[in-house]
């Protein structure tokens, strides 16, 4: 029925028609050969297949292959016949361009495509340039190795971004939820990025805070650093670093800095406590409360004990709530 369809003739010793017409009934086991691979191909639908190592015809670029066992990673040809290129209908062909980070030297390229179906025809580079292809590049290599791999992450950038999911605690209906999973199955960071950062060296030089702090937007970015601070302004006059760690805020901060405290430190108008981490002259921790008024009235006299004897040239008050703040070496008219 192909022969008389194609109006061809056909006899037991000619085959040269076969690889078109098992094309006919099997446009989707068509397969060309890997580039400086002999026996493996890659079919129309996209998916690797093996030939027979046994065969003589590794050199051939192109066959049909209408016996195939499927397996479950890559085919493996049972049976094919040779396809001339040419015979591919060209309205099936797509030409589209795709764009990626070149493995050895970090640098983004585009690729013009031809492709039948998902079978790659051509890979040429071409200088052409697409903003959101390269953005995709981009997502898609974050993806690949994590955010702090593809941008500028170090501990402000990791505390921003606890900060954020803080206030996403706090506040749901306010801040966006902001984990590192989230961040990247939706990818919106990536609308912010300097398009002309193309190469992964570049890309390490981005702030990915700078990133955040766009999409978080000017209104809610102002309203972040009102009710959930970077840093903290003790009552001896010194700003220390709130450490945003799941849903906790946590000071670490000298004793003697928060002395003249009277009522316990509050994030905001939301008003939520802090984590306090009261730190001896060493910055080795001595207490952790979140009610530091408690303190001062019961397990203070034991702690203050201790560090008298530790600490002698340092100032521990009987009332530190009452205290003067931020001094560390006594007086010699102290307790």
């Amino acid at each position: 029925m192909l022969l008389r369809e194609k109006h061809l003739t056909y006899s037991a010793q000619d085959l040269s028609y076969a690889g078109e017409l098992l094309f006919s009934g099997f446009p989707d086991r068509t397969a060309k050969r890997r580039k400086n691979i002999l026996n493996e191909y890659q079919l129309a639908s996209g998916r690797g297949a093996l030939l027979n190592k046994s065969s003589e015809d590794f050199n051939l670029d192109f066959i049909v292959a209408p016996l195939l066992d499927l397996g479950e990673q890559r085919a493996k040809i049972s049976a094919y016949a040779v396809f001339d290129e040419k015979l591919l209908p060209q309205e099936k062909i797509r030409v589209y361009l795709e764009s990626s980070f070149d493995e050895k030297s970090g640098t983004f390229i585009t690729e013009k495509v031809r492709a039948f179906y998902g079978m790659v025809l051509e890979r040429k580079i071409t200088n052409e340039f697409n903003e959101d292809a390269f953005k995709k590049a981009v997502l898609a290599e974050c993806r690949k190795r994590s955010i702090s791999a593809v941008f500028a992450f170090d501990g402000d950038d990791e505390n921003f971004l606890h900060r954020c999911q803080f206030a996403n605690f706090s506040e749901p209906e306010k801040y966006p939820e902001m984990t590192e999973k989230i961040l990247l199955k939706e990818g919106r960071f990536i609308d912010y990025l300097d398009s002309t950062c193309r190469s992964l060296a570049a890309l390490k030089k981005v702030s990915f805070k700078n990133l955040l702090k766009q999409l978080v937007g000017y209104e809610n970015l102002f309203a972040l650093d009102a009710d959930y601070p970077e840093k903290y302004l003790t009552p001896g006059g010194s700003n220390y670093k709130i450490r945003y760690e799941d849903r906790e805020a946590i000071l670490s901060v000298p004793v003697s800095e928060m002395y003249g405290t009277s009522v316990h430190p509050v994030l905001g108008r939301k008003k939520i406590p802090l984590k306090i981490e009261l730190l001896s002259p060493a910055m080795r921790p001595v207490q952790i409360t979140s009610d530091l008024p408690s303190f001062w009235r019961t397990n203070w006299q034991y702690v203050r004990k201790e560090m008298k004897q530790r600490y002698i040239k340092h100032f521990w008050p009987e009332d530190p709530a009452n205290a003067l703040p931020g001094r560390s070496i006594r007086k010699k008219t102290d307790c």
